[in-house]
This record gives structure tokens, sequence and C-alpha cells, in this order.
């Protein structure tokens, strides 16, 4: 007996008489960034650094800047962010009261820092919250790989008695659409309109 977990809207048993079962997931934020960084003023062994996030993507809440110094620098004192450095590599994480930059926003922070007195170049390459932040959306599963996030329907382990689509070669297809993902796939010829089925992500039950 196939578990049902949904309750089929008009919409969809249109959409199943006609051989095509939908399912509307909840997508994650897709996260996209742009960080300017800048060094305000410097001195003999110090200087002031100032760091902006503007945020091309969903709104967020709380936020996590990762970058590495290439000539030894070290961040001795921040403001409107707490930082941490291990080595070369430097994290920055919101304030509390700056947590939230909505789609569209900003964020800025400032540090001090020392120097070596012979170079003090900018950082290559930023991470906000796992995601390298190049201006598009990309996975904070792999920062690499900028791309929309695609939520994996497939259980990893499946349970007793259920099946599962891509098995039964049903035409998987999903998409954004709005703040989610819309799902469809193929009823089997010997499926009446009523079918229902539990969708995974992960192998976690969301449907």
């Amino acid at each position: 007996m196939k578990r049902s977990n949904f309750a089929a809207t008009a919409a969809a048993l249109a959409l199943a008489t006609a051989g095509v079962i939908t399912a509307q997931l909840p997508a994650r934020a897709a996260v996209a960034c742009e960080v300017d960084y800048t060094v305000s003023t410097q001195w003999p062994g110090g200087f002031t650094g100032s760091v902006t996030i503007h945020n091309v993507g969903d709104a967020i809440d709380g936020w996590r800047l990762a970058w590495s110094f290439t000539a030894g620098q070290e961040i001795t004192q921040a403001w409107n962010a707490t930082a941490t450095q291990n080595g070369s590599s430097v994290t920055a994480e919101d304030a509390g009261y700056n947590a939230a930059i909505p789609e569209g926003g900003s964020a800025t922070f400032g540090f001090n820092a020392g120097w070596n007195n012979s170079s003090n170049p900018h950082p290559d390459s930023f991470t906000l919250n796992g995601v390298a932040c190049t201006g598009e959306p990309g996975d904070p599963d792999d920062p690499g790989d900028p791309g929309e996030p695609t939520p994996t329907v497939t259980p990893t382990s499946v349970p007793e008695g259920a099946k599962q689509v891509e098995d039964l070669d049903r035409g998987l297809i999903s998409v954004r659409s709005g703040s989610g993902n819309l799902v469809s796939w193929r009823l089997l010829g010997t499926e009446s309109r009523d079918t229902s089925f539990t969708v995974y992500r992960g192998g976690t039950r969301i449907a």
C-alpha cells in the first residue's frame, strides 16, 4: 500500500488525470553576494580596513564572512562584527543587531590590523555563509560551483514498501517557482488519479 502524505487539490487532480503529479517544495535561500574591501588608513605596522557585504541574493538572517590574508596581516580589533583569525584565515560574524541583510541590502564592518610594512594586498576572495561571493547564487554545500539550489527528492534510504519515482521512470522534473520548487512526475498507466506519494529530500520526509 502506498503511503499518503498530502491531500490532492483540484488542480493536482486535473494534472493527475493527464498523467502528472505535482508537489510544491520549499526552496533553500539562494546566497549571492559581492564584497567591497578597502584600506581606509595605513601607517607603519598597522592599518584600518573596511568591508561591505552586498547581498544580491535572497534575504539573509545571520552572516559569516570568511577570507584569507596573503601577506601576514593580523587583525587586532573589529567593530560591527566579531572577527577571529587562525593563521591567515579570517572569519567575521554578524554582531547580532546587523544579522539581517535584506535582498539588495548591505552590511559594513571595520577592523584594525597589523602588516609587515612591505606588502598589504587585498584578499583574493570571500565566502558568505559558505558560498563564494561571485555575484551569482551558489550552493553552500559546494562553494566552488555557483548555481540555483536544486532539491533532492530521492531518499538515501527508502522505507520498506515505498517506491522511488526515478526507479519507475516517472520523468521527474523540478523547477524554481516563487519561494519554492515545483516538482512533477508521471503516473504509471496502471495507477489511478488519486494515487498519493511521500516526498523526501536527502532522506528526510518533507511532503
